[in-house]
Formats: C-alpha cells, structure tokens, sequence
C-alpha cells in the first residue's frame, strides 16, 4: 500500500474526528458511490417484493439481512477513491461480483450480527489476507475497536428507525393532501401496510447505508495510522524528499577536488551558508514535531497509585489476573451471541405474528374476546356523560362555530360509543386508534370500515398533525356517520 498516494490528510484522529473523515469521504464522492449503489439495492429490494409480494414482511427482512454483502459496493469504491480516480458505474457493477467471494457465509451467518462487521470489512477486501492471519488480524482490530464500533452500529440503527418512522409520519399526515390519505395503508398487520413500511426502509437504507461504510472505513483507517505510524512514515519520506536535492550537490563537492588543480581555501558563498542552515532548520522541526506528537512520547511521569501489599509473587499474580480477564471476555462474548440470538428470535416472533393478522375475522374475533373490556372503563374513557344527545347536530354546529376539533372529536367517540352500546364490537379500554380501525375491519362490513377508517383519519390529522380537514370533507363524514351510525345510537 502506498501510502504517499493517499488523498486524505494522514494523521491520528480522535474518535468522532475518524468516524467524520469517513462521512466526508462518503459526501466528497457520493456522485461515485450512489448511482451503481441505487442499482444494486433497488435491484435486489425489487427482486425480494416480487418474490415476498403476498408476504412484504419477510422481504423487509431478508433485504435488512444482505445489507453487509450489500455494502461491499460503496466500500469498494470508497478503497478506490482514495489512491485513484473513482471507479465509474459499469466498472463498480463489474467489480462488485468479485467483491462477494471474500468470507461471504460466515458474514451472513454467526457475524451477521456483531456490531464489529462495519470496521471488519476492509481486513476481508483489502488486505488480502487468508486463514488464521487473517483471523488473527480481525481479532485484534475487534479487540481495539470493540466498543467504537458497537457505538457506530448503534447510532446508525437508532438513524435509521427515526428516519423510518419521522419519514413515514411526515409523509402521510404532512406532505399527502387529506383528501388521498386514506388511500396509503400503513397498518402493518395488512399487505399492503407492510409493502409500505418495507418500502419505506428500503428508501432508508438506500439513504444512510454508505454514510454507515463510509464512518467504519474512516474507524479502519485511523486505527491502521495509529498502529502502524502512517504518519510517521510520510514524515520522513518527505524528508528525505527534501534532502534529496542537496545529496547531489554534496557529492560533487566532495569529489570536485580530486579532479581539480589544488587552489586557495575559499569561504562558502552566502547562499551555500542559507541553503544548508534551512536544510538543518527543517530536520529539526521535523524531528521536533515527530517527538511532539501524542503517538510519540519520551517524557517520564511519576505517580503514586495505593494498592493492598501482596507478598506472593508479581509474575504468578499478573498471570492469574490475564487468565481472569481472558474467562470474563470468553462469557461477554457468549453472552453477546445470546442476546443477538434472542434479537433474531424476538424479530422473527412480530414478523410471523404481523402476517398471522391476516387471519379469517371470525377468528380474530374470538381471539379478541379473551381481551378483558369492562364496560366502566370504556364507558369512562369515551365520557357519555360529555357527549350531546344529539350527536351529528351538536358536531354539525361545533364544526359551523370553527370548534372543529371538537366537532370531530364528537362523531369520532360518538361511533366508538355507538359500537360498544349495541354490542357489535368489543373494544378494550386501552386499544388504540389503529387498534379499534382493525377491528372495524375485523367485523366484515366493508361499507362501515371504509367510513371509520376516513372517519380515524381525519380525528388523527387534527389532534395530532393539527391539520383541518375541508368542509367537504366534514360534510361527507358527516352523512356517512348518519348512514352508518345513526340506527346503532
């Protein structure tokens, strides 16, 4: 590895000042690293739902599970960046099939989950090592970015849920107009709900996943410059660039004499006296900076540290100490393969249990009636006592008046009441808002979920998004809630 060739600043870096070199690099070319990047994920995310297009859920899955094979194409085109130009897009897709041989069943199986597989994945591509040196080599840089990169991988999965849900959010109570909200599904208990928030994670992933390669990539390298004195090595093979122009000059002094006739002694001219004095000025700021730096130190620091007099013998007790230290990293280690096990299972737990709400609604039915509801505290969640006997008139007018929250909030808990009182559905005191929806459904009339659902909607979009639906829209609920509701209340 030529070093001198790289086209970023060689120096040791604290810990975020790593992980933003990576970030930077991922901005300074993203022209390179997105476009073959896009092709990739969209191709393979478009495979999976049309494979998964009855079951969405297990191709959110499946796709969140390639991700590491996945980003062996931004960190290929990052490892070229830095010495080269950046590949182009068709010599990327060329080149990534070759990247996928390097340890590729292990990265997709037992360290599938370790939080080390970001700052890991240069030791597999670049290094060219194999066997039990290459192992070797990956423990140690585990072992020194242990706790760095659980960090990186945490932080980046915390991202990515926010953008998830935020962006999900935004989209449908912000940015869709009222009127087309109720056609985006984003219940997850039905395909279609489940389509979105996969295609929402794909977006996702597409966005922040190079960020995440680029942030591990910059981990890996600062490690390497501070291991192996990167910056120390430049240092001096620049100066010995610059001393090498006055090597010749030094030479031919030296030689000049044996092929001259003999001649007077001569004081050295003013600008031989300067040339040399810079020569001497520059290799002791060199030799300064270098004995300056943190990496290297020659100072002494005295301390006194209090500890409990042992009279046994120092060797035998540091032994036992490292053979203590070892035991407790062997069972930190199992103990972090259990909870990525329980993760998985727990994963796979929701997944199969979001596709089993796609059950015949009679069976829900059942199912949901084992859920306790006493009437009192339905009865004191919904406030009858609040509400008017005249429920659609009272909301017609609060709306007129410009109360339009509370005229929502009148037809909303109006049709909630009006299902519990005449017992065609029962709804727990603590079900939310999507919760009651999907019991709607649930019961098999069409006509009534297609109202409620609208109906929810809108009470959402002004309790929580603080956005008024039209008065067209008021109006339309507010015949509808006299169809359906008007002969259960």
């Amino acid at each position: 590895m030529k070093i001198e060739s790289l086209k970023v600043a060689v120096r040791p870096r604290e810990f975020w000042e790593a992980m933003d070199l990576g970030l930077m690099m991922t901005r300074r070319w993203c022209t390179a690293v997105y476009p073959p990047w896009l092709v990739l994920v969209t191709l393979v995310w478009g495979t999976l739902a049309l494979i998964f297009h009855r079951a969405p859920g297990w191709a959110l899955f499946f796709f969140w599970w390639s991700k590491p094979l996945l980003a062996r194409l931004p960190l290929f085109v990052l490892s070229r960046a830095m010495f080269d130009t950046p590949p182009s897009l068709m010599q990327t897709l060329k080149a990534y099939p070759g990247q996928l041989r390097f340890a590729w069943l292990s990265r997709m199986t037992i360290f599938r989950l370790s939080p080390n597989r970001g700052v890991l994945e240069p030791v597999l591509m670049l290094e060219g090592q194999k066997g039990k040196p290459r192992a070797r080599r990956m423990r140690f840089l585990a072992g020194e970015l242990v706790g760095q990169s659980f960090f990186l991988t945490f932080l980046f999965l915390l991202c990515e849920l926010f953008v998830v849900f935020t962006g999900l959010w935004i989209f449908s109570m912000q940015l869709l107009p009222q009127e087309f909200a109720h056609l985006l599904p984003t219940d997850p208990g039905t395909t279609a709900g489940m389509f979105v928030w996969s295609l929402f994670y794909f977006l996702t992933v597409a966005l922040l996943e190079p960020f995440f390669v680029g942030a591990a990539f910059g981990l890996y390298l600062n490690t390497r410059t501070i291991l192996e004195g990167w910056d120390v090595e430049l240092t001096f093979k620049g100066l010995a660039a610059r001393l090498a122009k006055t090597t010749v000059l030094v030479t031919a002094c030296l030689l000049f004499p044996a092929f001259s006739p003999p001649a007077h002694a001569q004081d050295e001219s003013p600008a031989q006296q300067l040339e040399e004095k810079d020569d001497r000025l520059l290799t002791q700021e060199a030799v300064k900076r270098i004995k300056d730096s943190p990496s290297y130190s020659r100072g002494e620091k005295k301390s006194k540290v209090w500890r409990l007099r042992d009279f046994g013998d120092d060797k035998q007790r540091n032994q036992r100490n490292l053979r203590g230290f070892q035991a407790l990293g062997q069972i930190a280690g199992y103990l972090m393969y259990l909870v990525a096990g329980l993760l998985v299972l727990t994963l796979l737990y929701f997944l199969v249990r979001a596709l089993g709400k796609g059950a015949p609604a009679a069976t829900m039915k059942d199912d949901r009636s084992l859920d306790p509801a006493p009437v009192n505290s339905l009865e004191a969640l919904i406030e009858p006592e609040t509400m008017p006997d005249d429920i659609p008139g009272a909301a017609m007018q609060a709306w007129r008046d410009g109360e339009h929250r509370r005229a929502l909030s009148y037809l909303y808990r109006g049709a909630l009441l009006g299902f519990h009182e005449s017992g065609r559905l029962n709804i727990a005191a603590c079900a939310t808002e999507s919760e009651c929806l999907a019991q709607v459904r649930n019961a098999g009339d069409d006509g009534l979920y297609a109202f409620f659902q609208q109906l929810t909607l809108a009470w959402q979009s002004v309790a929580w998004a603080h956005r008024t639906p039209s008065t067209q829209t008021f109006e339309k609920l507010h015949a509808a809630w006299l169809k359906h509701m008007a002969v259960t209340v």
